[in-house]
């Protein structure tokens, strides 16, 4: 069975490398852990999809996808690091 949250984190931090201190920090929440696994998921299908030559309407669709997930989790991420270092400021 694949890790879908591994392949989503390792994707993400290939690409964004600037998110390493919120991905390697404390633990995620639920929303971003599961918003990780679905972006591996979209990645996965994604590559497939490019491996088997399939119609390039099919595979644009696919890079959208990924890229709105991408998004998305650069936002909760941020947000999450945001949270983070306001409760470390208060302490």
């Amino acid at each position: 069975m694949k890790d879908f949250f591994k392949i989503g984190k390792a994707t993400l931090l290939l690409k964004r490398p600037f998110l390493r201190g919120t991905l390697s920090g404390a633990p995620l929440d639920d929303p971003a852990s599961e918003l990780l696994r679905t972006f591996g998921k979209a990645i996965d299908r994604r590559d497939n999809v490019k491996r088997k030559g399939e119609d390039p309407v099919i595979i644009k669709e696919n890079d959208d996808i990924c890229a709105e997930l991408e998004l998305e989790l650069i936002v909760v991420l941020r947000a999450l690091r945001q949270r983070e270092l306001r409760q470390r400021s208060s302490q």
